[in-house]
């Protein structure tokens, strides 16, 4: 599962926002753009879950580094 998770070309959402190893699954529909990831970061491994309306894989990214900054100062 998790080499299915880890080859796709949709890498611009919490893969692009995070400093570890990534395994995920993106959603998108209409103006709905979603990610939901197993992260293997240095300093600990972690699930994250974002849901957008009307935003990017950019801005799943940035909200990605900014979780980031809040758990691993």
């Amino acid at each position: 599962l998790l080499k299915s998770l880890s080859s796709h070309p949709y890498t611009d959402g919490v893969p692009a926002g995070s400093q570890g190893k990534v395994y995920d699954k993106v959603g998108f529909l209409w103006d709905y753009v979603n990610d939901a990831a197993i992260v293997y970061h240095p300093k600990g491994t972690y699930v994250i879950a974002v849901m957008t309306k009307g935003h990017s894989y950019g801005k799943i990214a940035s909200i990605t580094r900014e979780v980031e900054k809040i758990m691993y100062p």
